[in-house]
């Protein structure tokens, strides 16, 4: 028993480690150039939007951004801390003190990916979701996708965080920061077999030397 507990300790270590390659490999497939995006008085001519897709421990998956104010460009790599949504950790996100903010854009998340949705409109959502630190309806009329943001704020709790991931720059603000579906390391599932095999065979152990 106290093998195979220190086995699961390790497996715990090694989720919460930084990733050491990230990478973005697409700007939105098909592609959608917003003309014009304003967030917070910047305005960027030409914006792709998601999702993207990243390379991540050899998986490609859909990320949405959630760092409208910070640049990235396809086939950048770099390295960034992973953190579980809804986490009561979030010091290796760009804003640790956004935690439902995060949890709300987990909610565009689960829109932004489904077929024919209305990709312009939620990922600008996520953006002043973040940008503007909303929280509750009080927040001011915004760009066109406040149906978006109602959303969020009516279904947020609604979502099973377990599932999503916040992928951080650990050179905080280098590279944009995008929210993901949580991806298995696959050394973590290689620790938990070997624990489990472990397990079986001190199983059968038990039972020969019964």
């Amino acid at each position: 028993m106290k093998l195979l507990t220190a086995l699961f300790i390790c497996v715990a270590t090694l989720a919460a480690a930084p990733i050491t390659s990230v990478k973005l490999t697409d700007a939105g497939s098909p592609a959608i150039i917003a003309s014009s995006v304003t967030i917070d008085g910047k305005t960027t001519t030409n914006v792709y939007i998601g999702p993207y897709t990243m390379l991540i421990d050899g998986q490609e998956v859909p990320a949405l951004c959630v760092a409208y104010f910070d640049d990235s460009h396809l086939n950048d790599v770099w390295n960034a801390y992973v953190t579980p949504v809804g986490s009561s950790d979030l010091s290796g996100t760009y804003q640790p003190g956004a935690g439902q903010e995060y949890e709300e854009a987990a909610y565009i998340y689960s829109q932004i990916v489904q077929p024919n949705s209305d990709r312009t409109g939620l990922q600008e959502a996520a953006w002043d979701i973040m940008a503007y630190d909303i929280t509750d309806s009080s927040y001011t009329s915004l760009i066109g996708d406040n149906s978006y943001i109602d959303a969020a704020l009516a279904n947020y709790r609604n979502v099973n965080f377990s599932g999503y991931d916040i992928v951080s720059d650990t050179n905080a603000n280098a590279e944009q920061e995008f929210l993901i579906q949580a991806v298995p390391e696959p050394s973590t599932f290689a620790l938990l077999g070997a624990a489990l095999t472990l397990a079986a065979g001190a199983i059968a152990w038990r039972k020969r030397k019964a």
